[in-house]
């Protein structure tokens, strides 16, 4: 099952890599490819791309089970010996902090754990996949009525709320119902404002994929990734109004930075640096 593959976004010189895990695709604010541009060192940089099709095949039927989400970590840290390099730390970003931990406990199991740093991360359950499904519809005030608007969030608030059962199985059929909910009201608005069946497909079709891969991320069973032992090689960064919630271990440092422009900040990626420069895990000869 094809669903992650890395994208080289820098370069390196010799066999050490930093891997770094994200869905970034049309986020307005800073991302990896800024932290990047600016981090010393001379690791290669790969960031981690999602593919649509993968996902959705994911969560189809009985959405994600262990089993399959077992299947495609695997994938993912195969791929990565693919391409002959040496993981030290792996970066990752808002919800895919569970996704990393995993990654970096399966690459463990070829040698040394690689570092992990988390930057604003988020445990995602139920109520965090209807933050983005109200974030996406207050988005069409003023192409629909704000009556409308407004009963839409709170028809899918008092669904979500009514199970709110965390398992990844749980998660998958939220994401289902929230993307034909959203899809109702998307395609209502385009075609209000005449602005196209198309347009409104791709802002559907992309709001579906962020659900999956963050209902992909909250299928992570927490007792395998938030132990003692995975946070001992686990650094967390957070922006100034970013707030940590249980089972994310504390903070190593708060910056003082908005979050959109978080990971576009120097000194972020100094101190991004300093962790990868201090990895226990060796280059390769």
């Amino acid at each position: 099952m094809n669903v992650l593959r890395w994208q080289a976004l820098r370069a390196g010189d010799n066999a050490r890599a930093i891997l770094a895990v994200d869905f970034g695709e049309g986020r307005r604010e800073a991302g990896f490819p800024e932290l990047i541009a600016s981090l010393p060192g001379a690791e290669a940089c790969l960031v981690s791309q999602f593919d649509a099709g993968g996902l959705a095949a994911l969560h189809a039927e009985s959405g994600v089970t262990p089993q399959r989400l077992r299947r495609a970590v695997d994938g993912w840290s195969d791929s990565v010996a693919d391409l002959d390099t040496h993981p030290v730390a792996v970066l990752s970003y808002c919800a895919g902090a569970s996704l990393a931990c995993l990654i970096a406990d399966r690459l463990a199991a070829r040698g040394a754990r690689p570092a992990v740093v988390m930057l604003d991360p988020l445990v995602v359950v139920p109520d965090s996949l209807l933050g983005r499904f109200a974030e996406a519809v207050y988005g069409l005030t003023g192409l629909l009525s704000d009556d409308l608007v407004e009963a839409t969030v709170a028809g899918a608030a008092a669904e979500v709320r009514a199970d709110p059962d965390p398992s990844g199985a749980r998660l998958s059929a939220c994401a289902e119902r929230l993307s034909e909910r959203y899809a109702a009201v998307v395609y209502r608005a385009c075609e209000e404002a005449d602005l196209g069946d198309d347009l409104a497909q791709e802002l559907h079709e992309h709001f579906t994929n962020v659900l999956r891969y963050q209902a992909l991320a909250g299928s992570v069973p927490a007792h395998e990734i938030w132990s003692p032992g995975a946070a001992r090689d686990t650094t967390v960064f957070v922006s100034r109004e970013h707030h940590l919630v249980p089972p994310l271990p504390a903070a190593t440092a708060m910056f003082d930075a908005g979050r959109a422009e978080f990971l576009a900040r120097p000194e972020l990626a100094v101190a991004v640096a300093g962790v990868v420069a201090r990895s226990a895990a060796p280059a390769t000869p």
